[in-house]
């Protein structure tokens, strides 16, 4: 389902948790401090944790995943967690996320998600900033995860 960007993010695929993840998805929400708030949000593929610059983002926490390390070793890549700017895109090429990136990566989305929500998902990114109110009710439920 898709999720709307905030500045930044580090995010997760599900399936990839449970394969990988000693206990599991609850036991990585536990150890990631991980709540479901308006900033922390998951949807029945993914798990994001925001930050307000991709460099605030804790990828330490991420030793139990594959990752690309530079010369001065900073994470470069990953199959299986990928760092998301509103911005700025996804920072590298992952295989199971997408997002409409023609128009900045407003929402982002497994490539499980349904089409139906692909779809609302492309529809709001599309939507005047002065019709978001009066289409959605408010910028909030404009920014709600799409099920």
């Amino acid at each position: 389902m898709p999720i709307h960007t905030d500045l930044s993010q580090l995010v997760f695929r599900k399936s990839i948790i449970e394969h990988k993840y000693l206990g599991g998805i609850e036991k990585f929400k536990e150890d990631f401090k991980f709540n479901s708030n308006k900033y922390n949000i998951e949807d029945n593929e993914l798990i994001s944790f925001p930050a307000l610059n991709a460099d605030e983002l804790n990828l330490e926490d991420a030793s139990n995943f594959h990752k690309i390390v530079d010369r001065e070793g900073f994470i470069v890549g990953s199959n299986d967690f990928v760092v998301i700017s509103r911005y700025g895109g996804f920072h590298w090429d992952n295989e199971w996320i997408r997002g409409n990136d023609e128009i900045g990566t407003v929402f982002f989305w497994d490539i499980l998600a349904n089409e139906k929500s692909i779809k609302e998902a492309i529809e709001r990114s599309n939507c005047f900033v002065n019709k978001i109110e009066n289409r959605y009710g408010s910028w909030q439920k404009w920014g709600e995860v799409i099920f």
